[in-house]
C-alpha cells in the first residue's frame, strides 16, 4: 500500500467521526499530511503518513520500512508539542509491524499514535498500549482524545 492510499484512508475516517479542519496534504507539500483539530478538546491533531515504496528488490522491503519510519518521526518532532495530539499512519503489514514492535518503547515515551492502515480499515496504536496489540475502534477521535 502506497503512501496515498494512507492518506486517503485515515482522513475519510477522521471526517467522517467529526476531526475539524481537516487538512490533508498531498505528497509534494510542505507540513504533517493529515491535520486538524480534535472537537471536544480543540487540540491540535498531526499526522505523518508513509506507504510501501518501490525499490524493494534493492534494498530489501525493512530496509525500506525503516528508511520511512525515520523520515515519518523526523517530520513529527518537527511540529512535536507538549499540547498537541501526533501520530504516525502506515501500512498494516509485516515490515511495518517489524519496524515499529523494535522502536514501539520510544514512540510510547513520545506520547505517539500509530494508526495502521489495511484493507480500508485503520488499527490503533496507542502511546499507553502494553505490547504491539493494534485495536480497531469505533472511534479513532475518541482514543486521540484521551
Amino acid at each position: 500500500m502506497q503512501e496515498r492510499e494512507v492518506t486517503r484512508t485515515v482522513p475519510q475516517r477522521l471526517r467522517a467521526e467529526g476531526l475539524v479542519g481537516l487538512k490533508a496534504c498531498c505528497k509534494n507539500e510542505r507540513g504533517p499530511d493529515i491535520e486538524g483539530y480534535l472537537p471536544r478538546s480543540r487540540r491540535k491533531l498531526f499526522i505523518e503518513a508513509k506507504g510501501e515504496r518501490a525499490g524493494a528488490d534493492r534494498w530489501g522491503e525493512g530496509a525500506n520500512c525503516w528508511m520511512a519510519m525515520g523520515e515519518a518521526l523526523l517530520q513529527v518532532l518537527s511540529v512535536y508539542d507538549q499540547d498537541v495530539v501526533c501520530g504516525i499512519a502506515v501500512p498494516y503489514t509485516k515490515e511495518f509491524q517489524k519496524v515499529l514492535q523494535n522502536i514501539l518503547p520510544g514512540f510510547q515515551k513520545l506520547g505517539l499514535h500509530v494508526l495502521l492502515v489495511r484493507e480500508g480499515e485503520v488499527w490503533h496504536l496507542g502511546p499507553h498500549a502494553t505490547g504491539f496489540f493494534p485495536e480497531k475502534s469505533e472511534s479513532l477521535i475518541e482514543i486521540l482524545e484521551q
